[in-house]
């Protein structure tokens, strides 16, 4: 009998849900970057109390980011449940990603809104994102463990009819084949 990993199904559809705020999150940052001008006369650089009185779209960013960190922790748990060498990397590099992006979203707020900070969140969402999309690709279920859709005491083989040309399916009973 096939037991399927419910830890690790769980585990790769977080990874779709962070895929896909991730995604919302880029657009959104690009939405930022483009229409929201920081003022350059800010004490300190500070710009968390006006990001947060003036436009919707930067404290829209910083929860979808929280978001992000808080499925990107829950992929990590997941993916030690689930005892699962490629989930762990993915989850482990996901997450020091993740929160490379957030430390460097903060630090873009609280400190001029510098370039580097800029760069670091950008770097951190691409990491991120790659190191999901590839640990949901190396933890698909392999072929022989997908549920059988036949009896357990038949097999079915495909031969080809070679007079008509198409494919006929015959149901062998597994005492035969021995």
């Amino acid at each position: 009998m096939i037991h399927s990993n419910g830890p690790l199904r769980v585990f790769r559809g977080t990874l779709v849900v962070v895929c896909l705020l991730l995604v919302v999150q880029y657009l959104l940052g690009m939405l930022v970057n483009l229409t929201v001008p920081f003022p350059a006369n800010l004490p300190g650089g500070n710009a968390w109390r006006w990001a947060f009185t003036t436009t919707a779209l930067v404290p829209l960013h910083v929860l979808v980011g929280t978001l992000i960190l808080l499925a990107s922790l829950l992929a990590l748990g997941l993916s030690l449940v689930a005892r699962s060498a490629p989930a762990v990397v993915a989850a482990v590099i996901g997450v020091a990603m993740i929160v490379l992006a957030y430390i460097s979203g903060l630090s873009f707020l609280s400190s001029g809104q510098n370039n580097a900070s800029s760069l670091l969140m950008a770097l951190g969402f691409l990491g991120a994102l790659l190191a999901y999309l590839i640990g949901w690709g190396m933890t698909r279920p392999a072929r022989s463990a997908l549920p059988s859709t036949g009896a357990s005491s038949t097999s079915i083989l495909r031969q080809r009819d070679t007079a008509a040309g198409d494919y006929a399916a015959h149901t062998v009973d597994q005492a035969d084949v021995r």
